[in-house]
């Protein structure tokens, strides 16, 4: 059991993608080594598991079989657990993880995610995510209030307050996808066109 435990804690972590370049077994990596439902989301969890009846009372085992040179790095981060599926906008952007996400897949940039905290099951949590993701769009340029000059808070991403999600997500197309998907040559051009004929 130490030789398969060991086996696959070394697999994982050469094959594992590191967070500042993404999200394992989402933008590359590795498959998760624990099971979503699994309580156990570490290789030392197994041993102490495993040991813990037979071991009683022998003190930290991991600590006596790193002097023998067993050691044990993997731990599965929550973040590779998160269902990014998206089943009511609102509620599902309110943590900040999905809002984060978005922001980290427009812009390129995986350095958003070592800042996410997951799982946000505290509205400070949901908070420190949502004020990163704001914090990002607005470095990216994108007006972070609606069409009547109304600011767009973390606080009101993390309340879920429908019709400010809705404006910020707006401002994100304008400003970060619709650029890429208009050929600005081409939208000049027919522009021109437009204003000649109508002289």
């Amino acid at each position: 059991m130490f030789l398969l435990v060991a086996a696959l804690d070394r697999a994982k972590m050469e094959r594992a993608l590191p967070l500042k370049f993404g999200i394992d077994s989402l933008d590359g990596g590795s498959p998760p080594l624990f099971c979503h439902r699994a309580n156990i989301k570490s290789s030392q969890q197994i041993i102490h598991q495993s040991l813990a009846e037979a071991m009683h009372g022998e003190g930290d085992l991991l600590m006596h079989l790193s002097t023998m040179g067993y050691k044990l790095n993997y731990q599965q981060p929550a973040l590779s657990e998160y269902d990014f599926t998206i089943g009511n906008l609102f509620e599902d952007l309110h943590d900040g993880i999905i809002l984060c996400r978005v922001v980290q897949l427009l812009l390129s940039d995986a350095s958003i995610i070592l800042k996410v905290i997951a799982p946000s099951d505290t509205h400070k949590k949901k908070l420190h995510n949502c004020t990163t993701a704001i914090q990002y769009i607005k470095q990216a340029g994108v007006p972070i209030s609606d069409a009547d000059g109304v600011t767009i808070s973390a606080e009101d991403i993390a309340n879920g307050d429908k019709e400010l999600i809705l404006s910020l997500l707006w401002n994100m197309f304008i400003h970060m996808q619709l650029p890429l998907l208009v050929n600005k040559t081409s939208l000049a051009r027919e522009l021109s066109r437009l204003n000649a004929s109508a002289v």
